[in-house]
């Protein structure tokens, strides 16, 4: 990945930060069957973006909600406010909770994702998200992150007044990873998550 976090205060800035491309071996067979191998650069492609330009761009405007209206917890609170009315389903999933303490805890949860795609690699704060929100856990089905990510890019339209198609983009690309992950460990629930 060409991209990396940084780290996170205890607000949870988040940030990725670009790196140079990375140096891969790309493994050739030759005509005659010999392998050659070869160093080269690579930068992985997001639709017509690489990655730094999606660090960027998600960087850019993650800091535009957060300080849209001053305090960074009224763009989680409206992201809930919009998915709770959008769907029964996710209502009845947060019924009895705290809402004030879930928003803390979706700013963690953004910056776990953040921080799988920066990295390339599942963390033990990512497994026990991912198991947390399983069919053994909170029982929080795959479809729900569809309304999910949905409701959050709506979220980000609203406050982010430089939104546009790369802007979305830019956050599909950076939390669909971590939520395929989640989706894909649904099942696993309480088993190794590994």
């Amino acid at each position: 990945m060409s991209a990396a976090v940084v780290g996170f205060s205890l607000e949870l800035e988040i940030r990725l930060v670009p790196i140079p491309t990375i140096r891969r071996t790309v493994i050739c067979i030759t005509p005659d069957g010999r392998r050659s191998f070869h160093r080269c650069a690579v930068l992985e492609k997001v639709g017509s973006m690489d990655q730094n330009e999606v660090a960027m761009i998600f960087n850019d405007s993650y800091e535009r909600v957060m300080r849209a209206f001053g305090k960074s917890g009224e763009f989680f609170s409206a992201f809930y406010a919009l998915l709770i009315a959008s769907s029964p389903e996710a209502a009845n999933k947060f019924r009895d909770t705290d809402m004030a303490k879930q928003v803390q805890m979706v700013r963690a949860s953004v910056a776990i994702m953040v921080a799988f795609y920066g990295k390339g690699v599942q963390d033990d704060y990512l497994l026990k998200l991912a198991e947390r929100h399983s069919k053994r856990g909170a029982d929080i089905a795959p479809r729900l992150y569809s309304v999910w990510m949905d409701c959050l890019l709506e979220t980000v339209r609203r406050f982010d007044s430089k939104f546009n198609d790369d802007v979305a983009t830019a956050w599909r690309s950076v939390l669909s990873k971590g939520i395929e992950f989640m989706t894909s460990s649904y099942e696993k629930g309480e088993e190794k998550l590994l």
